[in-house]
């Protein structure tokens, strides 16, 4: 996952939409959560529709996760973008 260029298109769509997510959230370094978040969310993905053909909900889901993020710390007056934890890249 360090190479985001030999990721597939969806895949680094969510990653670009974890990192703005966390950045937007005032977090520091993008978690995992942040890249759940964004693949519950994203248009089109297959993450969703596999959760929904199976009876799960999706918004449920989307709703923890919200609950999560909004529960970690902030950094204030951050000035460099946010980086990708070491949970998220192993």
């Amino acid at each position: 996952m360090n190479d985001i260029e030999k990721m597939t298109r969806k895949s680094q769509e969510a990653m670009q939409i974890a990192a703005q997510l966390a950045e937007a959230e005032g977090h520091s370094a993008v978690e995992p959560m942040h890249l759940l978040y964004a693949l519950f969310t994203q248009q089109d993905g297959v993450v969703p529709r596999v959760y929904e053909k199976s009876g799960i909900s999706v918004q449920k889901i989307v709703e923890n996760i919200k609950l999560d993020l909004n529960r970690r710390p902030t950094v204030e007056g951050q000035s460099s973008r946010v980086v990708a934890s070491p949970e998220t890249v192993a």
